[in-house]
């Protein structure tokens, strides 16, 4: 990290396991089926890894602002190899992915009990694609934007985002989501995606309270919460050609109930608590663990 660009590399090479549902049926002497079991079949394979990064990460910092301009380029390699217990319509041959993302950020220095900087925008810019290899992961364009204002009370905040996104499907691989999902919602596969949220944040209490050396909370937090995103993809049959298209609207709300702890007094800390999440159209209530440990605070 000593000159510009700042250079990263990994690799990894090993075995991967996974499962599949193996449907045995059973037939009489005329050849009907008088039985079908279904049963879980373990196999494994071999993958190799490589990944190369070169970013420009341009401090741009002044004043009562932290600003940081960093565009980048990733390279992925993976090559997938059979053994004697890997189906045969498994992934085979190697898959490579190249990233361009230009990402920007200006935010607005916090005192220590803020939750949010009072004023702040973020931009990230995203484009995948696959232009060698063996396999055609397709091509994923994405543009994402954050903006934090100030809330209603002391230390409460209030932050806002919108993502839009494109993608291509390869024949058997596509990219995963760059932007984010309506929390309370599984992924769906889709061609576009717009998604927007508002989040809500703040302060609760200040316990300053200790379980001896177990645990040490500091400040209990909410955050309230509403989310929306629209859809569209193919419909494909179970030999993956298109046989239709879709458009779907998903809207979610919710709150977060969470705490600033540390855990056997390492300094990291932890955010830890629930999520209620009610989707509008289920008529339903989910209940989701969150918890997280920042090691980079340190």
């Amino acid at each position: 990290r000593g000159f510009y660009p700042v250079l990263a590399m990994e690799a990894a090479t090993g075995k991967r396991a996974d499962e599949y549902l193996l449907v045995i049926n059973y037939v009489n002497q005329a050849g009907e089926v008088v039985r079908r079991d279904t049963t879980r079949k373990r196999f494994s394979w071999n993958e190799t890894n490589l990944s190369l990064k070169a970013g420009l990460p341009l401090n741009l910092t002044s004043g009562a602002y932290f600003r940081l301009l960093q565009p980048e380029v990733r390279m992925d390699y993976t090559h997938y190899e059979h053994n004697s217990t890997t189906p045969e319509n498994f992934n085979r041959g190697s898959l490579q992915t190249v990233a361009y993302r230009l990402y920007y950020h200006q935010l607005m220095r916090q005192a220590y009990r803020d939750i949010l900087p009072d004023w702040g925008i973020v931009t990230d810019f995203t484009f995948r694609h696959g232009p060698w290899g063996d396999n055609d992961p397709g091509e994923l364009m994405a543009a994402q934007m954050r903006g934090y204002v100030p809330g209603f009370m002391k230390n409460h905040g209030i932050s806002l985002y919108s993502g839009l996104q494109q993608r291509k499907n390869g024949s058997k691989y596509g990219f995963s989501d760059a932007i984010r999902y309506p929390r309370g919602y599984h992924a769906m596969n889709n061609k576009q995606m717009v998604s927007l949220s508002a989040d809500y944040r703040m302060p609760l209490l200040y316990p300053d309270w200790n379980m001896g050396r177990w645990i040490y909370f500091r400040r209990v937090k909410a955050l309230l919460f509403g989310d929306y995103a629209w859809l569209s993809g193919d419909v494909l049959n179970n030999s993956r050609e298109v046989v239709g298209s879709f458009r779907k609207n998903f809207y979610s709300m919710g709150v977060d109930l969470t705490a600033d702890v540390n855990f056997l007094r390492i300094y990291a800390p932890a955010n830890w608590g629930v999520r209620s999440v009610y989707v509008p159209e289920l008529n339903k209530f989910t209940f989701e663990m969150l918890f997280s440990i920042d090691f980079t605070s340190f």
